[in-house]
């Protein structure tokens, strides 16, 4: 019995480390070059880590990437065979983005294509998707603008995001033991035997 105590309390300590959320703040400027700053948070702020954007790459690792063996293609079509499996894996992505709270993006784009008909013609397609945004989304401002004049791409991206782990707990389960993952789970070790 007295072996309870301790589970119980490791299991309740596991609980309240996954409910406390994480948040993901992202700073990107483009202008002649690109800055950018993303900073992951955790316990309210309290504890956080800036990830910068690019990491040199040692000679010893450019000769392992070389090294590495081609892949076979037989578990990706074994993957895509699979009855199911797609629409299962599309729910499952829902599910993770809906527990995924914005809580504020601004973008400012200036954007021009080579052609100054292909910008017309995105604007066209991305203004209307762009209001309906900013209705259904008050914390969400894009604002994109078209440059007919030049091939351009300036502008600032920021935003705050936040999730909480035990939310991840529920979809995460059905979707690694329900019988479609089984499916596939089986149908890639199959294909790699032969």
């Amino acid at each position: 019995m007295w072996i309870l105590g301790p589970i119980l309390g490791i299991l309740v300590f596991l609980i309240i480390l996954l409910a406390v959320p994480i948040d993901l703040v992202f700073n990107i400027c483009k202008g002649d070059n690109i800055q950018s700053r993303v900073r992951i948070g955790w316990l309210f702020g309290l504890i956080g880590k800036d990830i910068s954007g690019r990491r040199k790459q040692t000679k010893a690792k450019v000769k392992r990437k070389k090294k590495r063996k081609k892949r076979s293609v037989k578990p990706l079509l074994a993957v895509a065979r699979t009855r199911g499996f797609l629409k299962h894996l599309f729910r499952f992505i829902k599910d993770i983005l809906r527990h995924i709270k914005i809580r504020e993006v601004c973008i400012e784009i200036k954007l021009g294509l080579a052609d100054p008909a292909d910008t017309g013609f995105l604007f066209a397609a991305v203004t209307p998707l762009l209001t309906f945004t900013g209705v259904q989304k008050p914390t969400i401002d894009i604002d994109i603008q078209p440059d007919f004049e030049q091939e351009n791409l300036q502008g600032y991206a920021s935003g705050a995001v936040r999730v909480y782990p035990i939310q991840f707990i529920k979809p995460l389960l059905l979707f690694i033991f329900s019988l479609t993952t089984l499916r596939v789970i089986k149908a890639i070790i199959s294909a790699r035997r032969k």
